[in-house]
């Protein structure tokens, strides 16, 4: 039996019905783009591994589309939607399921610990795509999400590749650093502007990012850590002395670069995009021997 003999619509009944509500109109401010292909939604879910007893977050449900199909996998499902026009498309649609919970807010305010799930799938919008990984990543290392196992985001293709890029990668920077210190990433496959209605003008792409069971970082380190990795890419294309040391004045902090670096065991004439966050980890350490957290 289909989820249409069922009585539930389909991606583009929902998105046709969407377009002929008089009080509807898509809002750029909160770059939305229905996913109306079936066998995209299809794969979205297959890659999220559900298991029996799991729940999900979904974030930008839309319509629902991949909500109805989430509901079919996951025992409950939260979805987390800005727009009132889509609560109300979902609640008409899909509020009566006893495994749905419809939340009104935004993915950047909400406190994520107030839910309850295992897993992440969302729908971003491009606008806010990185933040909203980001803040995921913050709640995880703080310890506030910590039944969250992964996260399958559809975000812009480039932002999956600066993600999921690796070390000496040109892609690689603060991002991928900070999101790879919590667990394992992949860019699992691409998605065509058709599959969603209005049509963005680029390729999208689903990411992976898999939590390590215990987080070999914590968010206080990861603060630390990444004010060090966020200003020594201000100036990727520099040497490492040279943005060390540029930060170095910048806080105050009397010793050289030459020393700092030494202590760490790295090259001091190496690129940004080619060291690795353990690297990134001695330099915090050696900074930390020389009042680095009392500046």
């Amino acid at each position: 039996m289909t989820d249409n003999d069922k009585g539930i619509r389909t991606p583009w009944q929902s998105y046709k019905s969407l377009k002929e509500n008089e009080n509807f109109r898509f809002k750029k401010s909160l770059g939305q783009n229905i996913l109306v292909e079936p066998n995209v939604i299809s794969r979205i879910v297959e890659a999220s591994c559900p298991a029996t007893g799991e729940s999900a977050l979904e974030i930008g449900p839309g319509t629902g589309a991949l909500t109805a199909s989430l509901l079919s996998a996951y025992e409950k499902v939260t979805v987390l939607e800005l727009d009132t026009c889509m609560i109300e498309e979902l609640t008409r649609d899909l509020g009566a399921n006893p495994g749905l919970n419809i939340i009104h807010g935004d993915v950047l305010k909400a406190d994520l610990s107030e839910f309850n799930f295992n897993k992440i799938i969302a729908n971003l919008p491009y606008s806010i795509s990185t933040r909203a990984i980001s803040r995921i990543v913050d709640f995880r290392a703080a310890g506030k999400i910590p039944d969250c196992r992964a996260i399958w985001a559809l975000v812009q293709e480039e932002v999956a590749d600066r993600i999921s890029a690796r070390p000496e990668e040109r892609d690689n920077g603060p991002l991928a650093l900070k999101v790879q210190a919590l667990g394992k990433v992949r860019k699992l496959f691409r998605v065509s502007p058709n599959c969603f209605r209005p049509r963005p003008k680029i390729n999208s792409a689903l990411l992976q990012v898999e939590f390590d069971e215990t987080p070999r970082i914590d968010i206080n380190t990861l603060t630390s850590v990444m004010e060090i990795i966020n200003f020594i890419f201000t100036m990727r294309r520099k040497k490492l002395s040279t943005s060390l040391g540029a930060m170095l004045g910048r806080r105050g902090m009397k010793c050289s670069a030459a020393e700092v670096i030494e202590d760490a065991g790295l090259d001091p004439s190496v690129r940004p995009e080619r060291l690795y966050l353990e690297h990134f980890m001695a330099l915090l350490e050696s900074l930390g021997r020389r009042g680095w957290a009392n500046v």
